[in-house]
């Protein structure tokens, strides 16, 4: 019964190792293809499913491994050869536990020493799927095209995928072309083409060996315009030259949004080196327009859900023009990525900044359900917006004007001098003016009502 136990147990084992490997391969792929937080949702799902396929191997690889002898103890059942009862299993229940922050598997990692746990006879002759030794590498790509200055790694192809040791020792043939470092990281010194190669540290029979080629990043000669990202003010702004040859002359100013959070766009000099009038882009989405200034950055317009649609625009995309939103791209009013994308050639000059400059103006979305899913700015005849715009609003404002008619200064002198000389004789003569008028007695007064006109409604038009 002891053969079985530790048969069954090494099957166990190696069934962790798979499931290691397997795991942090499919870990790193889902990752990669959707995103660190959906992909390792999607891996822990699929690894679920592979933990009952290798608990179901390792059960047969199990049985596999011995011979039950004929003269084994045996037990009579109901007439029925009995091999053992359950207790003679000795088979661990510890569970591998699948968590999104955690790595899949429990088996250890290249080089990590056996459990000090475990007995000398399972130890004897235990070897790991990840001890195995390398038996082959090829590269994914024979030839790399790489920039003066830039960078490029070089993928290779690891047989078996778990093997122990992985590592690669990397030469370049002429470092004054192409530099590379301990990854497979080449970065271009001039323009040339060299090899670089790769042997495995461990087997020198194996290597692999790939050409590169530097060239200068285009430039154009001399550039009509460059342009300006500001960061603080979520602003684009284009500039040409001035007398003295200097990019200060404001040529046009837009709103845009750059990158927030982990995709913040940096801050770094940039030439624009491609243009696509439609690309697919992160979840997936698609933008017209683009003007790419890298291989992860590109000017763009607010991101579509259907490719070729211009009516599938991400309304709440535009509504976030002028503030941090995207990731990492510069996202345009589709007229202003249309202006880059016709009127900024191949090699102009772009610059990101922190600072603030000058904004451009956003057209509103119109609320009518009639214009859902366009763009305002995008010239398409199609565009609702360009076929019947939407009506200016106008604000009626209501004014009222009070007017106070006052009665005439003759006549309140007169009504004055009657009202004295029906009431008692003045010890004074009355003066012209009501005001210095004396009496021995108080004089009555006579009040004209004034009397209150109000003009008609005045509309104006706020647009």
């Amino acid at each position: 019964m002891k053969n079985l136990s530790n048969s069954f147990k090494k099957s166990i084992k190696r069934a962790k190792a798979i499931l290691g490997a397997v795991g942090r391969q499919l870990k790193k792929h889902m990752e990669w293809l959707y995103g660190n937080s959906k992909g390792k949702k999607i891996a822990a799902g699929a690894t679920a499913v592979i933990v009952v396929s290798i608990a179901v191997l390792a059960c047969m690889l199990s049985f596999s491994n011995f011979a039950i002898p004929v003269s084994a103890p045996v037990g009579v059942i109901d007439g029925e050869h009995k091999v053992a009862e359950p207790d003679d299993f000795d088979v661990s229940t510890e569970e591998v536990e699948i968590t999104e922050e955690s790595d899949i598997a429990a088996a250890p990692e290249p080089g990590e020493a056996e459990s000090s746990q475990a007995s000398a006879p399972e130890a004897e002759g235990e070897q790991s799927l990840q001890s195995e030794p390398l038996t082959g590498i090829s590269s994914i790509k024979n030839s790399y095209s790489v920039y003066k200055d830039k960078s490029v790694k070089v993928g290779v192809v690891y047989t078996p995928t778990y093997a122990a040791n992985k590592r690669l020792n990397w030469s370049s043939s002429n470092t004054d072309v192409a530099a590379v470092d301990s990854n497979g990281l080449v970065t271009g010194k001039a323009e040339g083409t060299c090899t670089v190669k790769a042997v495995s540290a461990t087997n020198s029979a194996l290597w692999i060996s790939v050409s590169i080629t530097v060239s200068k990043a285009p430039v154009a000669a001399d550039s009509v315009y460059a342009i300006k990202v500001y960061k603080g003010s979520q602003s684009v702004c284009v500039y040409k030259k001035d007398d003295s040859g200097k990019y200060t002359v404001l040529v046009k100013a837009m709103t845009c949004s750059t990158g927030t959070g982990k995709g913040e766009t940096p801050n770094a000099n940039f030439r624009i080196l491609r243009k696509y009038r439609w690309k697919e882009l992160m979840g997936p989405s698609w933008e017209q327009y683009c003007s790419a200034i890298s291989d992860s950055f590109l000017f763009h317009s607010i991101p579509y859900n259907r490719q070729n649609d211009p009516s599938s625009m991400s309304m709440g995309g535009y509504r976030s023009l002028g503030r941090r939103a995207s990731h990492g791209c510069i996202r345009l009013a589709c007229r202003d990525a249309k202006w880059i994308y016709d009127n900024a050639p191949i090699g102009t000059p772009v610059e990101i900044v922190s600072g603030s400059g000058p904004k451009g103006s956003i057209v509103p979305l119109s609320s009518d359900s009639y214009y859902s899913g366009w763009d305002p700015t995008d010239p398409s005849p199609n565009n609702p917006y360009n076929k019947n715009p939407p009506k200016a609003t106008t604000t009626t404002v209501k004014t009222t004007t009070t007017t106070i008619q006052k009665t005439a200064a003759t006549t309140v002198k007169t009504t004055t001098k009657e009202t004295t000389k029906a009431t008692e004789k003045p010890t004074t003569k009355p003066t012209t003016q009501v005001e210095e008028t004396k009496t021995t007695t108080k004089p009555t007064t006579t009040t004209t009502k004034p009397t209150t006109t109000v003009p008609k409604t005045t509309t104006i038009d706020d647009e």
